[in-house]
Parts: structure tokens; C-alpha cells; sequence
């Protein structure tokens, strides 16, 4: 049992300084001390505590975004509320844990200007290793539990959506950019967005995105496709701006008449063209539903130039895929692949299977999934792109593009 000398103790408690959070915890007896909480996923190895010659444990952390966090001590293994800190409460599991408040964001809104800078200044092809370290500095704040209600990120995704509004009203260019989590928007001729959310409407997030944003949207793209309805893949706003358009959207015909009047439902197998490229919807089964019940397509695209690319939304592809190899730009969730086999087998099955020249990891850092319930960080990403460096394989943030 660990004991507390209330003579040190009490007038010691987490000191919190802008973003920066001191905790002490008395226990000069204890051999290894460790602060676990929210703000660090309750990873044991990024909680390590350090003893002073006074027996108190300490450590400061970084904190960006302002929030609600809870946090315990793990003393030789077993688990403690802070004995000076008065304010706690329960997890969703019922369970007692201490809290903490940070107040400001400001450490958050200068890490994300400098990520800005250092994309801009490092995009796709650069530098892996650079690069990667840019995507760690986002994870350590889109990994955070209170990320998804960040007034900054909202701030961060409108810069980025605009400025990538900019570019397409400006030039073509033959690229692929990822708007959020698994929408992308492919232009290879046509401009063709697929499963594209602004965040409006997104479980968990609902971001304030103005209507201008979903209007130049609709106006730069020339067809939009969706695999299914959930709110992370399916944008009503923007399906609807570009339905009031006279833009198309493509659907699965199963569930058509659950997506906005005037969206086309197409059939599996059915090629639907344009100008030269070629749409098929494939049937897919959604990672989580073993008995189908949910209507989910894979897309398949075939440019003017022949240029073949494959969106397999979320698509459980251990359960097979139903699309003739060779594939120029594979599309493919990287997290949280199939309840039965690890991510990082089934993403190579997968590469054998498709032979893909490119290929691009999606459903990252998806906000309205809780952390370890389904957030899966760009680390997961970058760790596939080095273990597959045969291929070619890139990792994308918001509204970046990597030119084709």
C-alpha cells in the first residue's frame, strides 16, 4: 500500500500554466510512479514518473487543446486518484478518475500554423521522415479525446478546405487530394469526388462550416459518388448543393431514395459514364456488419486516359474484393481493417491482390470515433507505407493533394 505524507502533500496538486500541466504525487517508497489520463491515451510508457530527493514524484506535460481531462496515478501497480486535487468524476465505464481543466488553445493554434507552414513547405513526395514527423505533431493533438469539439480544429479545417477551394477554382492538375478521413476528391479529367464530407454532419464533430464551402464544392466538382450513409462517407449538404446544380450524384440503388431528390442509383456492376470515364459500383461489406445488412459499394473508376483507380470505402477486403488487378491509385482504409485480422497483413494481402502503382492511406484520424474505439492515427499510416515501400504509398492530411 502506498502511503501519503499529508506534511508535503497538501500543498501539492497539479499546477496547470497555460497549456503546460505539472502533477506531483507523494510516494517516496514507491519504485516506479506513473500518470496516466486522457491527455495521454493511458499509454504507460508516455506517463513515466521521476523522483526528487523529497520522495515526490513528478511530471509536466504538454496539453494543446483546451478541455476536460482525466487522469490517475499508477503507483507499483496500483491505481490512485490524486489526493489533492478535489475535482473528479466517472468515465463512461463507471469508473472514478481526477480531473483537470486547460483553458486555452494556444499552444494548439501555433503548433497547427506551423504545421501548415511545414506541409506547404514538405508536400507529398517530399521527404518521408519529414513528413512523418509533421503527421506525429497532428496526432498529438487529433488523437486527443476532446479533438472532435476543438473550435481550433473547426478553424484549422475551414483554412485548409478554402485554400484547396482556391487552387481548384484557379488550375486543373492531375491529383488526388483527401478532404477528411476516407473522402477524396480524384481529378483525372473530370473532377470526382468520392464519399467528400465537410464535417457539418458528422457524428460526434458538427463542425460549423459555412454554406459557401459546400457551394464552391459542388461548383469545382463534376460528379460525386457515395458508397454508403454513413455521415463520415455521406455529406447531405454537399450532395444537395450539387443536386440544385444540375451536378450528378451517384448512389447505391438499393438505398437511393434515402440520399437527396435527384441523386442517380446505380446498379453493381453497371458502369455509369461521362465524358470518357467510367463509374462501377461493387457490392462491399462494411467491417462491422457480418450479417450485411448494411448497403456499403466499393467504387471503381476508370479515367479517359485509362487511368484506374479503386475506392474501397470501408470495405471489409479480407472477405475478398471484387476488382480486376492492375490498379493505378487504390484508395483503401488502414485502421481498424477487419475484426478478425490485423491491419497490417490484410492492408499487404491486399497490395498483392491489386498490384496498386499508388496507393493512399484513408480513414485516419476519423474524429467522430472515439480514441481506441476506431481513431486511428496517422502512425498507423506511415507505419503501412514503410512496410509496403515496394509500392508506392503516401499518407495525406486535410485537403492535401498528391499529384498524379
Amino acid at each position: 500500500m502506498i502511503e501519503k505524507r499529508e506534511d508535503i502533500q497538501r500543498d501539492l496538486e497539479p499546477s496547470v500554466d497555460g497549456n503546460r500541466v505539472t502533477f506531483h504525487f507523494d510516494a517516496p517508497e514507491a519504485r516506479m510512479v506513473n500518470v496516466l489520463g486522457t491527455f495521454n491515451h493511458w499509454e504507460l510508457t508516455e506517463g513515466v514518473m521521476r523522483k526528487n530527493e523529497d520522495g515526490i514524484w513528478t511530471r509536466t506535460v504538454e496539453v494543446p487543446l483546451a478541455g476536460c481531462y482525466d487522469y490517475k496515478f499508477l503507483a507499483d501497480g496500483q491505481w490512485l486518484l490524486d489526493p489533492r486535487n478535489p475535482d473528479y468524476g466517472r468515465d463512461a465505464k463507471g469508473r472514478y478518475n481526477s480531473r483537470f481543466q486547460i483553458h486555452t488553445s494556444e499552444r494548439a493554434r501555433a503548433l497547427l500554423a506551423d504545421v501548415d507552414r511545414r506541409l506547404e513547405a514538405n508536400p507529398p513526395g517530399a521527404d518521408p521522415g519529414t513528413r512523418r514527423e509533421i503527421f506525429e505533431d497532428l496526432d498529438g493533438i487529433l488523437q486527443l479525446p476532446n479533438a472532435p469539439w476543438s473550435y481550433t480544429l473547426n478553424r484549422h479545417f475551414l483554412r485548409r478546405i478554402r485554400k484547396y477551394g482556391d487552387r481548384v477554382e484557379r488550375e486543373t492538375a492531375a491529383s488526388v487530394a483527401n478532404i477528411y478521413c476516407h473522402g477524396f476528391v480524384l481529378e483525372r479529367g473530370l473532377r470526382i469526388g468520392i464519399d467528400v464530407v465537410a464535417t457539418r454532419a458528422v457524428w460526434g464533430v458538427y463542425w460549423d462550416i459555412p454554406d459557401d464551402v459546400y457551394l464552391r464544392l459542388a461548383s469545382a466538382l463534376d460528379l460525386l459518388c457515395i458508397s454508403h450513409l454513413h455521415p463520415d462517407h455521406f455529406d447531405y449538404h454537399l450532395a444537395s448543393a450539387m443536386v440544385a446544380q444540375g451536378k450528378t450524384v451517384l448512389v447505391p440503388y438499393e438505398i437511393r431514395e434515402r440520399f437527396p431528390s435527384g441523386a442517380v442509383g446505380i446498379r453493381d456492376g453497371e458502369p455509369f459514364e461521362k465524358e470518357g470515364t467510367r463509374v462501377t459500383f461493387r457490392k462491399g461489406i462494411h467491417v462491422y456488419d457480418e450479417r450485411e445488412r448494411l448497403v456499403l459499394k466499393i467504387i471503381d473508376i476508370v479515367s479517359g486516359d485509362g487511368f484506374h483507380t479503386v475506392h474501397l470505402s470501408d470495405h471489409d477486403y479480407t472477405r475478398g474484393v471484387d476488382v480486376e488487378p492492375p490498379v493505378d491509385l487504390l484508395l483503401a482504409k488502414t485502421g481498424g481493417i477487419s475484426p478478425l485480422v490485423p491491419s497490417f497483413p490484410a492492408f499487404r494481402n491486399l497490395l498483392l491482390h491489386l498490384e496498386p502503382k499508388r496507393f493512399v492511406t484513408g480513414h485516419l484520424n476519423e474524429l467522430g470515433h472515439p480514441v481506441r474505439a476506431g481513431r486511428e492515427p496517422y502512425r498507423t499510416g506511415w507505419e503501412i507505407v514503410r512496410e509496403n515501400s515496394n509500392y508506392e504509398g503516401m499518407v495525406l492530411h486535410w485537403c492535401e493533394e498528391w499529384r498524379l
